[in-house]
Parts: C-alpha cells; sequence; structure tokens
C-alpha cells in the first residue's frame, strides 16, 4: 500500500520527479498527495503533472481499459438506495 500511495498515477512515482518533497515518516500518504499534487507545487517544481501523466504509459493505455468495461443494458432496470436521501 505505502508503495502506491507514492504515485500520482501508477507508473509514475512522484517521488521520482526532481524536488518532489520525500513523504515524511508518520505523515498519512493521502496528506502527502494533497500537499505535492497543487498548482503551486508545479510551479516551484517548473512541472506539469498533467503533462506527465499524458506522457505516461497509464494514459496510452486508458482508451484499451475503458473499452474492455462492460456497458449496462439499456434494459437494465436502476436502482437507487433510498436510505440516505
Amino acid at each position: 500500500m505505502l508503495g502506491s500511495c507514492r504515485m500520482l498515477y501508477p507508473g509514475i512515482p512522484m517521488q521520482a520527479i526532481p524536488g518532489v518533497p520525500k513523504l515524511a515518516e508518520g505523515l498519512n500518504p493521502a496528506t502527502w498527495m494533497l500537499q505535492i499534487s497543487t498548482p503551486g507545487m508545479e510551479a516551484t517544481l517548473g512541472c506539469d503533472f498533467a503533462e506527465i501523466y499524458q506522457n505516461s504509459k497509464l494514459f496510452q493505455c486508458v482508451p484499451a481499459c475503458r473499452d474492455a468495461l462492460p456497458l449496462p443494458s439499456p434494459y437494465q432496470q436502476m436502482h437507487y438506495c433510498r436510505t440516505h436521501s
């Protein structure tokens, strides 16, 4: 789990980007991700996380992964949970 928390996207380790602060001992990985994946951090580092993602292998495989998902039948009845409404 900890290894996956160090990644902005699978295949793109955030700590491999020069200047990205390391995950501090005891810091919640979700908090760390919120701190480092900001426009301010991009400006500080002089990089664009969206561009890094668009150049990744993950971005290239998204269409194939998406197309492999089954589509619901148009005749399937929708069920809504009314417990929290």
